[in-house]
């Protein structure tokens, strides 16, 4: 039963922190596109040059990425989590708490992964922009 509720609970946290909207103080109706080209218009008339369609791919591309890493991250945080948990449950039992120590050990492992995945992508993402003089 208590494996039920901690499942049910980690199950509606992460999906409270997948379908967040984004919240605008503008008038019902507007959309993030009206929001961005009424920035542009302003940046415009300041003197300012707007961005073009291949800024807005670039962004997109890092957004989606950044998005991705950041679900990977947060995988990582429910594995340290339930690790600790275990940890904290196992008391004088040795197995659990080799479990916990192999989880969080797999956590860490995976935490590097993704700290070296984005590295390379921001490196990757930076010399395309640069050498395609977007």
């Amino acid at each position: 039963m208590k494996k039920k509720i901690l499942i049910l609970f980690f199950l509606v946290i992460g999906l409270t922190t997948v379908f967040v909207a984004e919240v605008y103080a503008q008038t019902p109706g507007s959309t993030k596109s009206t929001v961005f080209s009424r920035l542009y218009g302003t940046g415009n008339k300041s003197g300012f040059s707007g961005g073009s369609d291949k800024d807005l791919l670039v962004e997109l591309i890092g957004g989606v990425i950044s998005a991705a890493l950041g679900f990977l991250g947060l995988a990582f945080l429910i594995l340290v989590i339930y690790a600790g948990w275990l940890w904290f449950k196992a008391g004088d039992n040795e197995d659990d708490t080799k479990k916990a120590m192999v989880i969080l050990r797999q956590g860490v492992i995976g935490l590097i992964i993704i700290s070296l995945a984005y590295a390379i992508t921001a490196l990757v993402m930076r010399t395309i922009v640069e050498s395609l003089g977007l």
